[in-house]
Order: C-alpha cells, then sequence, then structure tokens
C-alpha cells in the first residue's frame, strides 16, 4: 500500500506539479526558497528524481543557513535552512500528497497548521458562530 502511495506521490507529474507550485507561490520572509533556485528544471530531470526516490538513493542535501532578524523579537538574529531546489520540490511534493489524504479528515473547525486556516478564519468562524463583533 505504500509503495502505491509512494508511486501515486512521486510520479514525474507530481513532482512537475510541485515544482510550478514552488514557482508560483507568492515568497513572504526574507528566509524561504529563492525564486532562482526554482528554476525550469532539465529535460529528464523529474525522471532521475523519480527513479532515485523510489528506488530509495534519493538522498536530502544540506540546508543553506541563513542569519535574519527574528520577526517577534527584533532584537535578536535567528538561524534559518533553506533548502536547495531539488530538496524543495520533493517537500512540496510530500506536502501536497499528505494534504491530499489528510485535508478531508480535518474537522472545518480545525484551523492549526492548514492551509487557508489560520488564526484570522479561527476568529471569523467565532465571530459568525457565536455573534460576536
Amino acid at each position: 500500500r505504500i509503495q502505491g502511495v509512494a508511486k501515486l506521490a512521486f510520479s514525474e507529474e507530481s513532482l512537475y506539479f510541485a515544482h510550478q507550485h514552488l514557482r508560483k507561490r507568492k515568497l513572504s520572509g526574507k528566509a524561504t526558497l529563492d525564486l532562482a533556485t526554482v528554476t525550469p528544471m532539465l529535460p529528464g530531470k523529474f525522471e532521475q528524481m523519480r527513479r532515485d526516490i523510489m528506488t530509495q538513493k534519493y538522498q536530502f542535501s544540506l540546508f543553506r543557513t541563513q542569519k535574519m532578524e527574528d520577526p517577534i523579537d527584533n532584537s535578536k538574529d535567528i538561524t534559518v535552512c533553506i533548502p536547495n531546489a531539488e530538496d524543495a520540490i520533493v517537500l512540496n511534493c510530500i506536502r501536497l500528497s499528505l494534504e491530499q489524504i489528510w485535508e478531508p479528515k480535518y474537522t472545518p473547525y480545525s484551523h492549526a497548521f492548514r492551509r487557508d486556516h489560520d488564526m484570522h478564519t479561527a476568529l471569523r468562524t467565532v465571530h459568525t458562530q457565536f455573534g460576536f463583533s
């Protein structure tokens, strides 16, 4: 069963979709994947990535680190890890696949760690359900 999910999650089309999703994503904050590194992939690259994943030869590379100002406490600097483009595509492919599996199982009132469900949607739900103004 896991192999079937892996074949679907890491098909050449899924990797391409994850790549396009990263290219179109609006980047917020300074420490994220650089758009310049998510360039059009060479022909056959997705097939090679898929083959490496399915034969368990794919290895994540070390992340690039970058210091940036802490968004919560401006007096501090924090170090963040930024993945390379191939790793970001694989991670995005995993995330998109898991969302397809788990999203239908969540209650509509769950707002943590979900796309399009954040503290603002939680407050909006409380406002509409209980009539707070």
